[in-house]
């Protein structure tokens, strides 16, 4: 490991989550740690970046916990303008994101901020993982969570894993006796099932959108399967979103389209 490490965190739940200031007191005996937040709660962002909007900074001070920094965006935002403005002129070897409440498996990954977050590390470079558990009330009893982020924090900072990808891990929203195992996983093929909820508004109809995760075609080895049986999934994630089985596929849809979708050409082009 790094003599002196440096840990970034984040999340998608705001610089008030009282799990990232969990998160950094553990992380803290690995390294120097900092926080850079959004200042209030962004979950479902996704990868978003505020390109017409203004991005203010927010000091953040934590009885016990010391300073945090909170940013008027997204976590993609905390994360660019932590590494290229913040900390510009210093160095980060790891960046955690989470613990968020609620699971990111599934099809949430496109979905999430705190995924994304942990993506756009992995663009700029640096190591990064995401943490999450299947409650959406932080619990004492979570600490078993906090403990599994610090495990792989050293795992990684001791430059144990590579680089250019990134960890997906979910916890049960259960006590620490309750938890089973950790499984290696895949995302699960997934869709939301989408309820609209409506709600009486003076301006008129108002709806609110909740639903659930369905697994599509459970196979045992997905992320939200081991979550339904109280495992801790970890499932390792690309930046390449290419589907390289497909590419022949593609390649004979090229052909046909060449043949078919193109205007004549002189006949010197043929």
């Amino acid at each position: 490991m790094k003599k002196h490490p440096r840990i970034l965190i984040t999340n998608d739940d705001g610089i008030e989550a009282e799990s990232i200031w969990l998160i950094k007191r553990s992380l803290s005996e690995l390294g120097h740690c900092e926080i850079v937040a959004p200042r209030y709660p962004r979950s479902a962002s996704s990868h978003a970046v505020s390109l017409t909007g203004n991005i203010r900074l927010h000091p953040w001070e934590r009885d016990g916990f010391g300073r945090g920094y909170g940013v008027d965006g997204t976590p993609a935002d905390s994360i660019k303008f932590a590494l290229s403005e913040l900390f510009k002129q210093e160095t980060f070897d790891l960046i955690v994101s989470g613990i968020n409440l609620g699971p990111n498996t599934g099809v949430s990954v496109y979905y999430s901020g705190t995924i994304a977050a942990a993506r756009e590390g992995v663009i700029s470079g640096i190591p990064a993982f995401a943490v999450s558990v299947s409650a959406f009330e932080w619990q004492p009893d979570f600490a078993h969570a906090v403990g599994l982020t610090k495990q792989i924090a050293a795992q990684y900072l001791a430059g144990g894993l590579p680089p250019d990808y990134f960890l997906n891990v979910n916890g049960p929203g259960v006590s620490a006796s309750a938890v089973r195992g950790i499984r290696l996983t895949r995302q699960a093929p997934s869709r939301f099932v989408e309820i609209f909820e409506k709600m009486d508004h003076p301006e008129g109809k108002t709806y609110r959108l909740s639903g659930e995760i369905r697994v599509l075609n459970g196979t045992g080895d997905t992320d939200q399967e081991a979550l339904a049986e109280n495992y801790v999934s970890v499932t390792p994630l690309s930046l390449d979103m290419t589907h390289y089985g497909h590419m022949d596929k593609t390649r004979d849809l090229l052909k046909a389209l060449e043949l078919t979708s193109l205007p004549d050409r002189p006949a010197s082009q043929k």
